[in-house]
């Protein structure tokens, strides 16, 4: 019961994308991660806090959002910016007080809902169709490079595309090096590991620490529906 209960405050979070906040460009600044160091933060801080966590009852999302910051901290040294970690935190802060659609949460709605926040139609229209129809890691790739390869998309844009490339494909080397639900039944309407990869490429989108806590609330709630999708 506790787990649930976490769950839905980690839920209560991610929801609230669909108010008009964006993500301010101008506030990101050269001491946030680059776009080469996602991929082997996300597996080693995931790896460390999956290995770390303990049972304690957590009652708010900041506290989840503090916690990672501390293990961060632990494993990398200074890696975190205290300005990326106040952008973030006080996003999500606000988000979370200011949401209004507690009880309504749907994985894929929310995956959509944050793609649609972040990234153009001409990006969200191919990731959407990723989402919906649970593909796998050739497709998924695929539609990556040729979204970088796109010139009507902005180098910002790009960047943000190119963090998710990067962390999905670590994303795969983690899972399956874990087996991850390798030995549990795959539905044709849902593959669970291609669930969790592009869930983990949505964090992205939501910063170094906010692409580990989505892949941690993913593998758990996964992990509570008898290792099947949500």
């Amino acid at each position: 019961m506790n787990k649930i209960f976490f769950l839905f405050l980690v839920v209560n979070l991610l929801l609230s994308c669909n108010s008009s906040d964006q993500l301010n460009k101008s506030s990101i600044d050269d001491s946030f991660i680059p776009a080469s160091k996602y991929g082997s933060y996300h597996n080693d801080l995931l790896n460390f806090y999956l290995n770390e966590k303990n049972s304690e009852q957590i009652t708010n999302i900041i506290e989840v959002y503090d916690e990672l910051k501390y293990k961060s901290d632990i494993l990398f040294p200074k890696m975190i910016s205290e300005n990326e970690y106040l952008f973030y935190r006080n996003r999500m802060l606000t988000i979370f007080e200011n949401n209004e659609q507690k009880n309504n949460f749907d994985l894929i709605d929310f995956e959509i809902l944050s793609i649609n926040t972040f990234l153009s139609n001409e990006a969200s229209k191919q990731l959407v169709t990723l989402l919906k129809n649970n593909e796998n890691p050739q497709k998924v790739n695929q539609v990556f490079t040729n979204l970088l390869n796109n010139n009507t998309i902005t180098e910002i844009e790009k960047n943000e595309i190119l963090k998710m490339k990067i962390v999905y494909n670590s994303s795969v080397d983690f899972w399956n090096a874990k087996h991850y639900h390798k030995n549990l039944e795959k539905t044709i309407q849902c593959n669970p590991q291609h669930q969790i990869f592009l869930s983990d490429a949505v964090g992205t989108l939501f910063g170094g620490l906010g692409s580990v806590g989505f892949s941690w609330f993913c593998y758990e709630a996964q992990s509570q529906n008898g290792g099947g999708c949500i």
